[in-house]
């Protein structure tokens, strides 16, 4: 083998090398925009301590009003949130891969003001409350980005918050007059 061959031979090699280094420390997180920005170390210190988990269709994610400890990361499939007032839904968000939610879950009283469904099968990775808050914490652009993600799903547009609105009323109702078997109704009538 000559000379040159052998320099060829060592510089894939060193590339082959290279690529893999690269490969290992990058994080799954670095695709979402929520860690945009953040040093590969630290994403990969976070992603250690996550789990991934796969939905099928239909599978419920969580329920409005319960309580969340983790932020959920749609690596793959589609989710979908929502609302429920009496037999009507409201969606919130039809979410792909690289999406982010539950973070209600993780914030303030970590109460869920929606529930979540995933439409199609789905993986989902999960960030411990405490890994996030300790990003938060270190990368005040993380908290930025997570408060912009919660105005934004959940600043209901004028049309969409009287639609709301006017549901709710109308369940308010119907559960008023059938709770007095129909006499309000009658009475509003004299």
């Amino acid at each position: 083998m000559s000379c040159r061959a052998n320099e060829e031979e060592l510089e894939l090699s060193r590339k082959s090398i290279l690529r893999a280094e690269t490969q290992a420390e990058k994080s799954s997180l670095s695709g979402f925009d929520l860690f945009e920005g953040l040093p590969a170390s630290q994403l990969l210190k976070v992603e250690q301590n996550t789990r991934v988990q796969e939905f099928a269709e239909g599978d419920i994610l969580f329920e409005l009003g319960g309580t969340g400890q983790e932020l959920y990361l749609l690596e793959a499939g589609r989710v979908q949130t929502y609302r429920m007032m009496g037999d009507k839904k409201l969606v919130i968000a039809d979410l792909e891969a690289l999406a982010v939610l539950g973070e209600m879950g993780c914030i303030g009283q970590c109460v869920y003001h929606c529930a979540a469904r995933a439409t199609e099968r789905s993986i989902i990775r999960l960030v411990p409350r405490k890994d996030l808050e300790t990003l938060m914490d270190q990368f005040p652009q993380v908290t930025r980005r997570l408060l912009d993600l919660v105005g934004r799903r959940y600043a209901l547009k004028p049309f969409a918050q009287m639609q709301y609105r006017i549901a709710f009323a109308r369940e308010q109702c119907v559960h008023a007059h059938a709770s007095c078997g129909g006499q309000l109704l009658e009475a509003a009538a004299v």
